[in-house]
């Protein structure tokens, strides 16, 4: 009974897509990760930098002008050195990619396209999905919604389809979708050679390739457009729920051309005026070790579909085309035709069938005759690349080579055809290097950025200009105004226009000179990166720090953290990830009986003599609000007395003031903030608000009397939105004031509907962005107030307010209690429908420095939090107000946050209490707004620019005493109380990122690919084995093959070299190496308790490294076993983590490669799979290992895996399966325990015991995961000798480890007698990914599973499933009836939680269970039991 949840979803960017999405006039970008779907929207930032320091010079510069301008106290004058020497600013406009929506697919992306349809009228666009193994949907922009809503799907998986009864499964097919330029049909290529056509209406004339064609069509076309729009129009008028697509059909290849045999690729062309597409194909199947019996027998075919009539027409075919060819790239104007790509060489073909070819290398006229021009010199490999055009009007094409270096081709036109091909790299001065790996995808978004998707490495948002001469200066003063990549396209085109009109001759499209001429620096492209995105991909192996290895400020936290290595080639870099935060501390002070603690950022009076701010109510007050002045603290006295106290905030920490009159006995403090531009400051206690000046003195006392009560209630929370503070008092009312133009603060008359109703919580937010107005609201020129009071009823209803007009609410939604997906006002609910009981209301900006979004922040009973975003669409009646237009979203992946607030007193003040425990804002904490969660432990509510909202973890924050700390030493900091009664002063650790993964995590670059990573503890070290290319040379001194000694290839083969690196957890800096020899790849690395004395049975800490040395196909392949240790040596001078040293033990070589090790027995033995064999062995004194036991497997070993104190291992290859053995030392003998019942091709395994049952999971190359069980006892398993599948799960990503961990969750466990052995602590598996997902599979008690599967059955059918695809299909759960149980999908049941109330109590009476089981049944799934 298993439960399998993602823990970090794919991070591997594998299709994208550019269109008007959300909006007509929306520039979005549509990106698939294996089975996730993000959309972004492209942010223009602007930024300042310098030569010497682009981080932050403008800031210190500020800050330091800001602290001359008086003396205060708080100024450290170590500063003011004047070592700061000034710098000439540079402004700088960057693209910035920020995440509007994202959706997990129940299914595998395969193509994402664009296409225009009928029934969408805003001007937009939808998305074509291809989905495996042949499945299309179509996804449009509800903007009723703000979400994706699903048109179609098409699916082509019927069995009739597949006509040919050998033809290989759609699983072991590719699929390709292609959409015509005119937005006319789809093609969809499935299977091997099978078509799908899917027609759309279009109404009018839409042939986006007539544009170019001659005036005397203008008459034919504009009578062909009437006669469509009429026909369109009748047929809407017969049909209103006509569909914007027609009745697809299928075709053969092969019956639309016999030598379609073999179909490489087919793409739609443009500038044709039916729908026309090319197919790239052979009718003898290429073969690289065939090329000269098989060279040139490719061909591209160009074929015409009448949609009406069904069938195709052949237009022009092209033959004895160079067999490497594999994709084909149709290209619009000025250029037109197709671009093929090989991996040696480029082919353009026309419309009229001309061919223009250039080679890259020497290996293009090799293995082709085609006539090419001679480009060899570049020595280009083209294999993998991507290919984007760039700009609307320029013919050139930006080439991304597998290596991540750019470079550009450029087409010689002559008129309209095409004479020539040139390609030029781009240098590393102008970017040509920046990009650290290949893509996988490219998209041009326009205006000079394209996004280009990487695999094995970052996706990148990549800028480019055009510089030249006469044109640089324009184009700096545009960047200033942050146009300068239109600006630049339109100085191209000009200078590319007036060349067609005054010259005469053949001309390039860019100008760059002649074909093969070497480029010039007027006109060349500069790159430069403006944005990433984090990639995990491929996630290569893990491991789990202890807590030996974390930092010494870790004492408040138990928390592990996952090293991960991902990435390949110059991209390979290390990834520590936690869920929880362990920041900086850089102030410590004991402050027994703390309760709270607020800093203040005030304006004080000017000194004589020295400058003044004149804004407003501030003229006359100092420029000294740049920092955190003051700190009022409140306190518990030991005879449980509350008061508050002030203290001054110096460069070397805090000092208590006595100011005589401050009185600090009238209770303790509530909360604090400014107002009156910063020039008062406003204490709130229990029953008054109390006013200081920036000296603080006392100005004005303001009493908590309510004047139609006489009563004096009790402030429970207040809110601060300058000039307007907001109290909510303990008998649910609330008191709005309001500080006028000279400091006095005056109560804002209240209407009858705020008087009559009661209010839990409130809060007030400044909309200075006009987020919650509609668009347009504020065209007329009339301002409105930008503070808006959101309150909370008792009732559960939500009524917001536009200061300072009490009387009448601009937005009611009393619904908000039933926790809908959408919020609307004016629904009608039932008296007897179910709410939640909701405590805490507050209205806060999320983002970074990039971008910021309000949110609505919910927290109920149960202290969970639910966050709405909020959003516009159309009004349907009456004018554009608040009312009409403002919805609000629930947020799907974070609706369920839980606080974990601990409470301490009885159930009958429990809600109080946790009211007085409220959520706090803080605007700017290290370049971050987030909103501080309180309970045990503290969270940060945060989000990035391309993340949804997350929580993070903060162990070190103690209930809700905790605020923003900013001064000259601790810039955007804040300060708590921790756990141990100190109060901190803490930052973000250097190298912070909290972005799309939503962890916190921090990025090592190690420039190899990283094949193998584990942790030494003793030393606190991690051992690193990385492989680097080089190119491969022939033996010299061979005398069989004398030729050898004299090469011709300059485009040598690049082959592995292995390293042994150690990599010190301090700096983040690899200390020392050991190389392996030329053809060596290291293939294993474990470090192990091993013994290495037979005569004292002395144990040591042992890495252990298994090579392969392969030198060739008629050379027997080797291997070799490594044994080091790191010893400490003395470091060099200043550099202490250069302490440590490898020490080679032993080295033993065998025949075959050592493919897997691990450790076995109790002995101190490991075992070695070598070649066909798997042999235990022992370390011996003077180095070597002698083996003790083996056993023959017949076939080579993937996977060996030990479980920990037992001798019992599990063998897995690629072709037998999975194999269960036992070893034993009385004699020494390993014997086979189980086999598994099928062949299946694993590529990972991991035990997984669950009290006294051990199970077995293991991952095969299928993408699906399965259950095995060794249970000797069931007739089924043949005494033992076969291993019971339990259950099967299609997990949809290859695997790349697993990792068995215990788990702190308390697993039940079942009475036992005293003398028998106790049961395992509970395990866990962490599973990774190659496209960098990360997910956890955990076993679950009897009653947790039982609950969660009940809920997961009914779940599946309430939700929304983007695409219409299945969750329940995708999965493919299957349990073997008996013993087996469903392995149950985690992330399916966590989104239990975005249904309503009313639609969750439904699912609970169907199940039959509380909401409370259900609640602590979500615990067991996700990252609980990791304690990371």
């Amino acid at each position: 009974m298993q439960a399998y949840t993602e823990l970090i979803p794919p991070t591997a960017v594998t299709h994208s897509v550019s269109l008007p999405f959300i909006s007509a006039k929306a520039s979005n970008l549509v990106v698939a990760k294996g089975s996730l779907l993000q959309i972004f929207s492209l942010k223009t930032v602007a930024s300042e930098s310098t030569s010497t320091d682009r981080e932050g010079y403008a800031a210190r510069i500020g800050s330091l002008a800001g602290r001359r301008a008086h003396n205060d106290e708080t100024v450290d004058g170590s500063y003011l050195d004047g070592s700061i020497v000034p710098q000439r600013l540079e402004r700088t406009v960057v693209s910035k990619l920020g995440l509007e929506a994202e959706y997990p697919i129940s299914g595998i992306i395969l193509s994402l396209a664009r296409i225009k349809i009928s029934t969408i009228k805003n001007g937009t666009e939808a998305l074509l999905v291809g989905v495996r193994d042949a499945k299309i949907s179509l996804l449009a922009w509800d903007s009723n919604r703000h979400a994706v809503s699903t048109v179609s799907i098409h699916y082509y998986e019927a069995e009739s389809i597949q006509r040919c009864p050998w033809a290989p499964d759609l699983s072991l097919s590719s699929s390709k979708l292609t959409v015509d330029p005119g937005s006319r049909c789809v093609a969809l290529k499935f299977g091997t050679r099978s078509l799908a056509i899917l027609p759309f209406h279009q109404i009018g004339f839409e042939d986006m390739a007539m544009d170019d064609f001659e005036d005397e069509l203008d008459a034919e076309v504009g009578e062909q457009q009437q006669r469509n729009e009429s026909a369109v129009h009748d047929v809407v008028g017969q049909d209103t729920q006509q569909t914007p697509y027609r009745s697809s059909f299928l075709l053969s290849l092969s019956l639309i051309d016999p030598n379609l045999v073999y179909p490489v690729d087919l793409s739609f062309l443009y500038e044709y005026r039916e729908p026309t597409f090319g197919v790239l194909s052979s009718a003898t199947n290429a073969s690289a070790s065939l090329t000269y019996e098989r060279r040139d027998v490719m061909t591209y075919n160009v074929f015409s579909l009448d949609l009406e009539q069904r069938a195709s027409t052949t237009l022009l075919s092209v033959s004895k085309l160079p067999s490497d060819l594999s994709r084909v790239i149709p290209l619009p104007t000025p250029v037109g035709g197709s671009l093929l790509i090989g991996a040696n060489e480029l082919v353009h073909i026309d419309q009229a069938g001309k061919t223009s070819a250039v080679a890259v290398n020497e290996f293009a006229r090799r293995s082709s005759q085609l006539g090419m021009a001679d480009q060899s010199n570049l020595q280009l490999r083209l294999e993998f690349c991507e290919v984007e055009q760039l700009g609307v009007q320029s013919g050139d094409v930006l080439l991304i080579l597998e290596t991540g270096e750019l470079a550009i081709l450029t087409f010689k036109l002559d008129g309209r055809t095409v004479s020539g091909l040139s390609i030029r790299k781009v240098d590393e001065k102008h970017g040509g290097k920046l990009l650290r790996g290949g893509a996988s995808c490219c998209t041009s978004l326009g205006r000079g950025r394209v996004f280009i998707g990487g695999e094995e490495t970052d996706a990148t948002l990549l800028g480019w200009t055009r510089r030249s001469a006469h044109q640089g200066r324009r184009n700096l003063e545009a960047d200033l105004n942050g146009d300068a990549n239109d600006t630049a396209l339109d100085f191209d085109d000009v200078r590319d226009y007036d060349d067609d009109l005054y010259e005469n001759g053949t001309q390039d499209v860019n100008n760059d000179g002649d074909l093969g001429a070497p480029p010039s620096h007027d006109g060349d492209y500069v790159f430069r990166i403006h944005h990433n995105l984090v990639n995990l991909s491929p996630t290569l192996d893990l491991t789990v720090a202890p807590q030996t290895m974390e930092k010494a400020e870790s004492y408040h936290s138990k928390a592990r953290q996952l090293v991960v290595s991902s990435k390949s080639g110059k991209s390979s870099s290390i990834h520590m990830l936690r869920k929880s935060l362990i920041p900086d501390v850089t102030i410590n002070e004991n402050s027994p009986g703390l309760k709270g603690v607020w800093t203040v950022r005030a304006k004080r009076p000017a000194a004589r003599g020295m400058p003044q701010v004149s804004a407003g109510d501030a003229s006359g007050y100092s420029a000294d609000s740049l920092y955190d002045r003051y700190l009022f603290l409140s306190k518990i006295s030991d005879g449980m007395k509350e008061s508050s106290t002030i203290s001054r905030i110096t460069p070397n920490g805090f000092k208590a003031l006595d100011l005589t009159k401050f009185e600090g006995d009238t209770g303790p403090t509530i909360d604090v903030g400014i107002l009156s531009n910063g020039t008062r400051i406003v204490q709130i206690v229990p029953h008054q608000l109390q006013s200081f000046d920036g000296d603080l003195d006392l100005v004005g006392i303001v009493p908590m009397i309510d004047e139609l009560t006489g009563e004096e209630p009790a402030v429970v929370s207040a809110s601060f939105a300058d000039p307007y503070v907001l109290v909510i008092r303990d008998d649910d009312s609330i008191f709005v004031m309001k500080c006028d133009d000279h400091g006095e603060i005056d109560e804002v008359e209240r209407g009858d509907p705020l008087v009559a109703k009661q209010w839990i919580s409130g809060s007030l937010y400044c909309d200075f962005r006009r987020a919650f107005d509609p668009p347009g609201a504020n065209s007329s020129g009339k301002k409105e107030s930008p503070i808006l009071m959101f309150l909370l009823t008792a009732n559960g209803g939500l009524h917001i307010y536009r200061l300072p007009d009490l009387t009448k609410p601009a937005f009611v939604a009393e619904g908000l209690g039933f926790l809908h997906p959408m919020m609307q006002p004016d629904e009608t609910y039932r008296r007897s429908a179910i709410r939640e009981h909701l405590l805490e209301l507050s209205v806060a900006d999320l983002g970074d420095s990039v971008s910021t979004k309000p949110y609505l922040i919910i927290r109920n009973s149960r202290d969970c939090l639910v966050l709405y975003e909020p959003f516009h669409c159309s009004a349907e009646s009456g004018p554009a107000s608040m009312k009409n237009t403002l919805r609000f979203n629930k947020i799907v992946h974070s609706s369920y946050v839980p606080s974990s607030i601990e409470i301490d007193v009885d159930m009958e003040h429990e809600d109080a209490v946790k009211r007085n425990n409220c959520m706090q804002r803080l605007v700017n904490i290290g370049g971050y707004a987030l909103v501080h969660i309180p309970g045990k432990p503290g969270r940060f509510l945060m989000k990035s620019t391309t993340s949804t909202p997350m929580c993070l973890d903060v162990p070190s924050i103690k209930g809700s005493c905790l605020s923003s700390f900013h001064s000259l030493r601790n810039e955007h900091s804040w300060i708590s109380l921790d756990n141990a009664e100190d109060l901190t002063v803490c930052s973000f650790p250097p190298g912070f990122e909290f972005n799309e993964l939503g962890w916190s995590s921090q990025t090592v670059m190690i420039g190899q690919e990283i094949q193998a990573l584990e942790c030494y503890e003793r030393e606190q070290a991690y051992v690193l084995a990385t492989n680097r290319k080089e190119e491969y040379e022939l033996p010299k001194d061979d005398d069989s093959h004398k030729n050898w000694a004299v090469e011709s290839l300059s485009l040598k083969p690049l082959i592995d070299r292995s390293s042994l690196k150690i990599l010190h957890p301090k700096s983040w800096t690899l200390v020392d190496s050991f190389d392996f020899g030329p053809t060596e790849i290291v293939l294993a690395v474990k470090v192990m308790d091993l013994e290495v004395s037979e005569v004292s049975r002395q144990r040591d800490l042992v890495i252990v490294v298994g090579t392969s040395i392969a030198q060739g196909i008629d050379l027997p392949t080797k291997g070799c076993i490594y044994a080091f240790k790191i010893i400490p040596v003395v470091p060099w001078p200043g550099q202490p983590e250069t302490g440590l040293k490898f020490k080679l033990l032993g080295k033993e070589s065998v025949k075959g490669a050592v493919s897997s090790i691990c450790s076995i027995g109790r002995e101190g033995f490991f075992l070695a799979a070598n070649g066909q064999k798997c042999m235990v062995r022992g370390l011996k004194e003077d180095g070597t290992m002698l083996p003790v036991a083996f056993l023959d497997a017949q076939t080579y070993v993937t996977v060996t895996k030990s479980l920990p104190n037992a001798g019992v291992c599990l063998i897995a290859d690629a072709a037998r399966g999975l194999w269960l053995a036992g070893y034993r030392d009385s004699p020494y003998r390993i014997s086979i325990f189980g086999k598994s019942g099928s062949d299946l091709e694993i590529v990972a395994a991991e035990f997984i015991p669950e009290g006294d049952s051990l199970y077995i999971v293991a991952a095969d190359a299928a993408l699906d995961l399965y259950i095995f069980q060794y249970d000797p006892e069931n007739p089924k398993s043949l005494s033992g000798q076969k291993l019971l599948q339990r259950s099967t799960f299609h997990l949809g990503q290859f695997v790349s480890s697993m990792h068995m961990l215990p788990s702190s969750l308390p697993f039940p466990q079942p009475s036992r007698a005293p003398s028998e052995s106790p049961l395992n602590p509970p395990q866990q598996v962490l599973i990774t990914t190659r496209s960098g997902a990360i997910g956890v599979l955990q076993p679950l008690p009897a009653t947790t599973y039982s609950v969660l599967s009940a809920v997961a059955t009914h779940l599946n059918t309430m939700l929304d499933h983007i695409g219409g695809l299945n969750s329940r299909g995708y999965r493919q759960a299957v349990a073997d009836g008996v013993g087996g149980r469903v392995l149950l999908d985690g992330s399916l049941l966590r989104r239990f939680w975005e249904l309503g109330c009313g639609k969750r109590a439904d699912l609970l009476g169907r199940v039959g269970a509380e909401g409370v089981e259900v609640r602590e049944a979500l615990k067991w799934l996700g990252a609980s039991g990791l304690e990371l």
